[in-house]
């Protein structure tokens, strides 16, 4: 196993991308990895990250093309939110006394809702540990894509915790049985900071002319508006000349994908996994309590306040505390 510790999710793949490109040793040597003409694998990588806070200006349109479409289709496929909620109540409950619940280990399984996912989340483990002051949220993976899923994932993570835990103050940790990336794919880094002058400063000469080539030919490639048939080399070829391929790169920031929060909206009782449910039935729920004027029950409901009325007259009690002793007659 390889193991890492960084500050933040961006700081873990900025470095994991910068290995790629100079092709660390220590990840690709006999029994740790492989390169197999231009793409590099290697195996049993590890991550832990101690601030689970993932940069809200980071932008998954510009850089790799992403659009809200594809992170809606990510949650939709792994998550179920029934099973997410059910969790939640129970490490919730935990994390009330914590000292005494010091030490504990929840798993999961990520889901695979439309049946023909590549399974690259299989599954997770919410922790705490003693004489560690954050809980911890451990993803287990299959593989990932250190350029473009690494981050995806990582943000991902950062939202399961908040969603379960309710705030950010946790560590995440990663555990890829395969980590790889191809040398054109690489080259989409270049939308977060200029990647030739990493290029030109890789030590090994052999390394350093694949990736000058490798960058060439995307630029080339991208002036002319080359059609590769191959899916992630096109979104490549986009982000370098989105003019050629008939199409704006937009914008898709960090901050932009959530999971959601339905606390205090109710919810069927069958269970709703569906986020676009979920929506619905907020949008619903919230028109209906404003439309009516619900709004003080609802605070009522919020503060956990007991709604009481006089026996006299029905009239209602402003402090709930009064009228107890005539309740109790």
């Amino acid at each position: 196993m390889k193991n890492y510790v960084f500050s933040n999710p961006i700081e873990a793949w900025v470095n994991i991308v910068k290995m790629f490109i100079n092709q660390e040793p220590s990840l690709f040597e006999e029994g740790q990895g492989a390169i197999i003409t231009g793409s590099s694998y290697t195996y049993g990588l590890t991550l832990l990250i101690n601030e689970a806070k993932f940069d809200p200006e980071f932008d998954f349109g510009k850089i790799m093309g992403y659009t809200q479409g594809k992170w809606s289709s990510l949650l939709n496929n792994y998550l179920d939110l029934d099973a997410m909620d059910v969790l939640k109540a129970q490490i919730r409950e935990f994390e009330k006394n914590k000292a005494v619940n010091r030490n504990y280990h929840i798993g999961f399984n990520f889901a695979d809702s439309h049946g023909n996912g590549k399974g690259c989340l299989v599954s997770g483990v919410f922790s705490r540990m003693i004489y560690i002051d954050k809980p911890r949220l451990t993803i287990i993976m299959r593989a990932s894509d250190v350029v473009t899923r690494l981050p995806w994932d990582l943000l991902l993570a950062c939202r399961i915790g908040q969603y379960v835990y309710g705030h950010d103050e946790f560590t995440i940790e990663l555990f890829i049985r395969s980590a790889f990336a191809d040398d054109i794919s690489l080259m989409l880094y270049n939308g977060y900071e200029p990647i030739e002058p990493l290029i030109k400063a890789v030590e090994n000469d052999d390394r350093r002319k694949k990736l000058k080539k490798a960058l060439k030919k995307v630029r080339e490639a991208a002036d002319e508006g080359t059609d590769p048939g191959y899916q992630a080399y096109t979104r490549v070829y986009k982000i370098f000349n989105p003019e050629k391929y008939g199409k704006e790169v937009k914008s898709l920031k960090a901050k932009d994908c959530i999971i959601g929060d339905w606390d205090g909206i109710p919810m069927p009782k069958g269970g709703c996994p569906s986020i676009l449910v979920r929506n619905n039935i907020k949008k619903a729920y919230t028109k209906f309590i404003q439309k009516y004027n619900l709004d003080a029950f609802a605070e009522e409901v919020k503060g956990r306040k007991l709604i009481k009325f006089k026996e006299q007259d029905g009239s209602l009690v402003e402090d709930p505390t009064l009228g107890m002793e005539e309740d109790d007659d």
